[in-house]
């Protein structure tokens, strides 16, 4: 006997299979909107992280730069400093009359020197000079100077290299020269290792052969003499924070700087006044106390970021240290 067994096949009608079109449908928009969504927080979120890691760096930075403009050892004296390096020109980089300079919106000269930047700075912004010895000082070492002539022993840790600018100081003076050669010294030649650098400071490259003093353990400090130029210029993806022509900090769009000034030079050493570089005026440099910093920072791949994110703003105060006391 045939069976029929037609009538107990089920199929789904048009309207049934359009209807599951429709949910697949809605289900796939839903999780491929999700996908996105979470991709673009994602973004959003990873580009922030970004400029906050930015700002943090360039405000450190800025900071423990700032506050140690004017060190040159222990002497606190700027009076007792004998720049001995050859052909230091007024306002040029080494140039420690100024330790401190800067020029207000993206004008052609530094103050007070009224020296030309030579930088290509973002118009309305401002730039900052910093002079001190390196942050990391190390002792005068054995044998100590015992003519002026001598050449100088320091520590290997400090670095110091053929031709770079050295600061030698300890709490009577302090004298600036380039070394002109750099010897390694092993003191016990049985390790390998170098303990100290012979450092000559001949009159080929220096004003003469001679410092100012005779250097020993006696607090006796030296480092590499330190210039940095901060400015904002057009980096690889726009405006950033640069150093000494050199880009350090990308997203940086704005640095106002105004100064602060110890005007009736109390023994508070505290600013009486705030002024643009330009306003401070020359005989108000050696009086100021302190640095007003605002920087603004923008979010870098503009390809993720929301709109709706404005610039961050980052203002702090650093006083400066050697002015300060």
């Amino acid at each position: 006997m045939i069976i029929n067994s037609k009538k107990h096949v089920h199929g789904l009608s048009l309207i049934e299979l359009l209807v599951a079109i429709t949910i697949g449908a809605l289900l796939l928009t839903g999780a491929t909107t999700l996908l996105i969504n979470n991709k673009r927080i994602y973004k959003n979120q990873n580009e922030v992280g970004r400029v906050q890691e930015n700002a943090r760096f360039a405000v450190e930075r800025l900071i423990n730069d700032i506050s140690m403009s004017g060190f040159f050892g222990c002497s606190g004296d700027s009076n007792a400093i004998k720049n001995n390096i050859k052909g230091v020109s007024a306002g040029s980089d080494y140039d420690v009359s100024n330790t401190l300079e800067g020029f207000e919106n993206a004008a052609a000269n530094w103050q007070p020197s009224n020296v030309a930047s030579g930088l290509t700075p973002v118009a309305g912004t401002d730039g900052i000079t910093i002079r001190n010895m390196s942050g990391s000082s190390y002792g005068v070492q054995t044998p100590y100077v015992e003519s002026k002539s001598d050449d100088v022993y320091v520590d290997v840790a400090s670095g110091i290299k053929l031709n770079d600018y050295v600061v030698i100081s300890d709490c009577k003076s302090t004298d600036l020269f380039r070394a002109t050669t750099v010897t390694e010294i092993d003191d016990s030649p049985a390790d390998g290792t170098t303990d100290k650098l012979r450092l000559a400071h001949a009159a080929t490259e220096n004003i003469s052969a001679d410092l100012s003093n005779k250097y020993n353990s006696d607090n006796g400090s030296s480092g590499r003499l330190m210039v940095n130029r901060y400015y904002i210029g057009n980096g690889a993806k726009g405006p950033a924070l640069f150093r000494n022509g050199d880009e350090l900090v990308e997203g940086v769009s704005d640095m106002q700087i105004l100064y602060g000034i110890n005007s009736d030079a109390d023994t508070d050493a505290d600013a009486d006044s705030y002024a643009t570089a330009a306003a401070v005026g020359t005989a108000n440099w050696p009086n100021v106390v302190s640095v007003k910093l605002r920087l603004t920072f923008n979010i870098i791949d503009r390809n993720f970021a929301d709109a709706a994110y404005d610039p961050w703003v980052y203002t702090t105060t650093v006083r400066i240290r050697n002015n300060s006391i």
